[in-house]
């Protein structure tokens, strides 16, 4: 009797750097786990074919010619609505951060990532986590911190601000899921509550 394949991750990659294009592309297609449902240099080629919504998660620069990332997760987020989509940079600035989570990216991966993180992250936004670099998450912290947040905006809870610390520190979701007596997937909820209360309160900055 035949067994059934397992069902692998349609995964779509946005990025105009050719030479970083074409090592995501060698990593994805050598992944079992994983098929490349296309590639392509902007958001306008990524838009205009049909096949991206065959996608279930892409991998987007943010610093891209004509639609920028930002831009790009906007219009995936109101157009393709079930498509997850991980920011991919080498800016961990304020701005972007801000911009990218708002905009309603679930994660950021590095371009320094080795092939074993990106395959990590991509199977983690899979099982509904939301990734991030330590750098990132010490910003998360930062902006959580500010008064405007403290006093009117949506707080994070106790195991949320311990989670987000561990993090920060440079610790994995696995090791802060035993720090903390918590399982894996109560890490990967943690998180991604700590994104979406992020996206609360940076859209409620922007109507005021």
């Amino acid at each position: 009797m035949k067994e059934n394949s397992p069902v692998k991750i349609r995964v779509a990659i946005i990025e105009d750097n050719r030479f970083i294009l074409d090592g995501l592309k060698l990593v994805l297609d050598a992944e079992q786990s994983i098929e490349l449902i296309g590639s392509y240099p902007s958001c306008e080629d990524a838009f205009y074919y049909d096949d991206l919504g065959n996608a279930e998660l892409v991998l987007m620069d943010i610093n891209l010619p004509g639609i920028s990332g930002i831009e790009g997760v906007k219009y995936i987020k109101k157009h393709l609505p079930a498509i997850k989509v991980i920011i991919c940079t080498a800016y961990e600035d304020d701005e972007n951060v801000f911009n990218a989570i708002a905009a309603g990216a679930v994660g950021f991966l590095s371009k320094k990532a080795s092939p074993t993180e990106l395959i990590k992250t991509i199977k983690m936004v899979n099982n509904g986590g939301s990734p991030i670099t330590p750098n990132v998450a010490v910003k998360i912290i930062s902006f959580f911190n500010k008064q405007e947040i403290k006093q009117n905006g949506v707080a994070l809870t106790e195991t949320e601000k311990k989670v987000l610390e561990k993090i920060s520190l440079g610790k994995s979701y696995k090791n802060t899921a035993d720090e903390l007596s918590l399982t894996d997937k109560e890490v990967l909820t943690h998180m991604r509550n700590v994104y979406e209360k992020m996206q609360k309160n940076i859209n409620n900055l922007i109507v005021k």
